[in-house]
């Protein structure tokens, strides 16, 4: 259980000041979720901040395989701006839960298997600029790992 805490700015923010933030060689999957929807490759640079709060758990079924399960529900630091009708945008964005299954496979390879679905808050189509953007989103990944013990004498 924790947090990650980028500072932003505010959409009212005075121009020629920016209090953002922004994780150049970031550590995208240790928090921020798996799903990239954050700072990698995206417009969210020098932009509204991002707060992470996140559980992680795993589960170890054998000493060769276990499934991890990370929680995260994401927020906006600084506040997004006024909507059509006059109304602040909430600054919750929205949730991801990551699913990943590990299996050992002999002694150098290790197979995952990984399950991600984000759940969009109303803010996310404002801050992805989205005009309808579906409130779930998943993506399915297959990882080998495969990592020999070379030893030079």
């Amino acid at each position: 259980m924790g947090t990650e805490w980028l500072s932003g700015r505010s959409f009212d923010t005075e121009a020629g000041k920016n209090r953002s933030f922004s994780p150049l060689y970031g550590t995208n999957h240790l928090y921020n979720g798996f799903m990239d929807y954050f700072y990698f490759g995206t417009n969210h640079f020098n932009s509204f901040g991002l707060n992470d709060y996140y559980l992680k758990s795993t589960y170890k079924f054998n000493s060769n395989s276990n499934l991890q399960a990370d929680f995260h529900a994401f927020t906006s630091n600084g506040k997004l701006g006024l909507n059509n009708l006059g109304e602040k945008y909430s600054n919750y964005l929205g949730t991801e839960l990551d699913l990943v299954f590990t299996q050992k496979v002999g002694k150098v390879i290790t197979a995952n298997l990984g399950h991600s679905f984000m759940f969009s808050g109303e803010s996310m189509k404002f801050l992805k600029n989205v005009p309808e953007p579906k409130n779930l989103q998943t993506w399915t990944w297959i990882g080998l790992k495969i990592a020999p013990n070379f030893r030079l004498k």
